[in-house]
């Protein structure tokens, strides 16, 4: 497991360090429910990102690739603060919009549902995470849950494979 420092980066005005502007974008968000709130804010104050090596090699190759892009096309150096989803051409985040179409295109490369939205990888991160055995306490942190109840009470579907198990078990006990 590698263990990565992430760059706070900067807003999409290329000016504001990141921090202060998903604060201040936070702010804005008063149609969130003050947990929904909560939860962002303990996101914002995520310093470690852990991943595989083989993903630590993907995103080494990636940036690489990013280098050349900016080298060549914008005619500057990449930097430690420059996003890894970016606009071409510019030191600037990728737009909300061109992510979603991009990962459409995955999708339908892929024969995956036109319907699956990005926010359903964070659904079947947390699903596959809990059916594979990993405790509760650590999803709900990883997911930026205060309390691991909250994760239950979403991702209870994720332990059928569990209730299945535990029927076996107490059949074989019983000796039905």
């Amino acid at each position: 497991m590698t263990v990565k420092t992430v760059k706070n980066g900067f807003g999409e005005d290329a000016e504001t360090p990141f921090q202060k502007y998903a604060e201040a974008w936070l702010k804005r968000q008063v149609k969130y429910a003050p947990s929904t709130l909560a939860s962002y804010e303990r996101m914002l104050k995520c310093t470690y990102v852990y991943f595989s090596y083989e993903m630590e090699t993907l995103l080494n190759e990636y940036r690489r690739e990013c280098k050349y892009e900016t080298s060549s096309y914008d005619e500057r150096e990449l930097t430690d603060d420059d996003y890894i989803f970016r606009r071409k051409g510019a030191a600037l985040p990728m737009t909300p919009s061109s992510f979603t179409w991009r990962f459409k295109l995955i999708l339908r490369k892929h024969g995956l549902p036109e319907s699956l939205n990005v926010h359903s990888l964070r659904h079947t991160n947390a699903s596959l995470l809990i059916a594979g055995g990993t405790d509760v306490t650590t999803v709900a942190g990883l997911l930026g849950y205060a309390q691991p109840s909250t994760t239950l009470d979403i991702y209870s579907h994720a332990f059928d494979k569990n209730k299945r198990e535990a029927s076996r078990a107490m059949q074989a006990g019983i000796e039905i």
